[in-house]
């Protein structure tokens, strides 16, 4: 199994989507399924999207496990 090294992006995208999920429940004090869905699909969407960013000090290809931070050229 690969180790995930843009670990920061995927918690933050965790955090954001359990803070999505539970939005409705803050708001209103209740959560119906019917109702506040959309909620649900926005969480999904940014824990996939956390998980699949890579961290801003990562470079490369998101296959490459070359973790070196990227060159600054002097041109």
């Amino acid at each position: 199994m690969k180790q995930n090294t843009s670990w920061k992006t995927t918690l933050t995208g965790a955090l954001g989507a359990i803070f999505l999920a539970i939005l409705p429940v803050i708001q209103t004090g209740t959560f119906d399924i019917k109702k506040d869905w959309p909620y649900l699909v926005g969480a999904a969407g940014t824990a996939f999207a956390g998980y699949i960013s890579k961290d801003a000090d990562k470079t490369g290809l998101p296959g490459d496990t070359d973790d070196a931070p990227a060159k600054k050229s002097m041109v």
